[in-house]
């Protein structure tokens, strides 16, 4: 079943005081584009994390929010040092702010003590292997909930396609059935007419069904309409996929609209042509909820 590339999970976890929260966001994307924001402690693992995501989804915008809480208990006593290559940075970029901004005012000890991330824990949080562990574990947790959003949203965006692509279907039968009728409204139309401009003489039927027969040619979409159900076809097969679909969904669309463009530039029925518009119509919605296939 296809997945759509929105999707969100959360999962918790706790290992020797720590706690360890997962929340991951995703939203549709053409590539995969990953974004895993995580403490400093837990940066050892960020590529094993990345490799995971890449492993379980192909496409979407998708961002990772790791924190860790530690219990009061487990602080007390922890020893903290400095982070001086980040203080020095700080330092740094508020001297530039002072001189672009022509300001007076120092850097004082205040603004830089109540920066971000200066001060840092001088021991490990806990023993490295049992909280790679944990942590690995919640994350596919998480990425397990967002799986499964992805899924059902997939699900109900496959219904709404399903129900737009036979709506197309519907429409095509409607158009080829009017062909035949077209070509004998048109030939009565023009036999009227040459009537009304020769007073009521004998008409040549050779020349008459000659012209009919171009005009015939010229708008038949009899050929668009068997390549516009043709590429239906294809397109519920690919919505029964288990594999990511999205581009080449995306692809059989754009087909299914080149199509419909042709049968409209070459139909001079105004019965067939707002039928054709309805047609045109509902591939736009197709090629919009398609966006969002993974």
């Amino acid at each position: 079943m296809i997945r759509s590339m929105t999707g969100y999970g959360k999962a918790e976890g706790t290992y020797n005081g720590i706690k360890i929260i997962v929340e991951i966001k995703s939203v549709n994307h053409r590539y995969l584009e990953v974004t895993v924001r995580l403490p400093s402690p837990l940066s050892l693992w960020e590529l094993e994390i990345r490799k995971r995501v890449a492993e379980i989804f192909s496409r979407g915008k998708l961002e990772m929010f790791i924190k860790i809480e530690t219990e009061k208990e487990a602080d007390c006593g922890r020893k903290l040092s400095l982070n001086v290559p980040l203080l020095c940075n700080y330092y740094e970029l508020l001297l530039q702010i002072k001189k672009e901004l022509n300001l007076s005012e120092e850097v004082t000890l205040a603004q830089l003590s109540g920066m971000k991330d200066l001060f840092v824990s001088a021991e490990p949080l806990t023993d490295q292997d049992g909280l790679k562990v944990v942590l690995l574990g919640v994350v596919e947790e998480a990425l397990a909930a967002a799986s499964q959003m992805r899924r059902k949203e997939g699900e109900m965006l496959c219904q709404v396609m399903k129900a737009g692509g036979n709506l197309v279907e519907e429409r095509l039968v409607e158009i080829r059935a009017r062909g035949p009728l077209v070509i004998d409204e048109y030939r009565k139309r023009l036999n009227e007419r040459i009537r009304e401009l020769t007073n009521g003489l004998p008409l040549d039927e050779g020349r008459l069904m000659t012209e009919v027969a171009i005009m015939a040619e010229k708008s038949d979409i009899t050929e668009e309409v068997d390549r516009l159900r043709s590429h239906l076809g294809q397109f519920y097969e690919l919505l029964s996929a288990s594999a990511p679909v999205g581009r080449q969904l995306d692809f059989l669309v754009q087909e299914m609209g080149r199509e419909a463009n042709t049968m409209g530039a070459k139909s001079n029925d105004l019965a067939s042509s707002r039928t054709i518009i309805e047609v045109k119509g509902e591939i736009a919605k197709l090629k919009e909820q398609i966006q969002n296939i993974e």
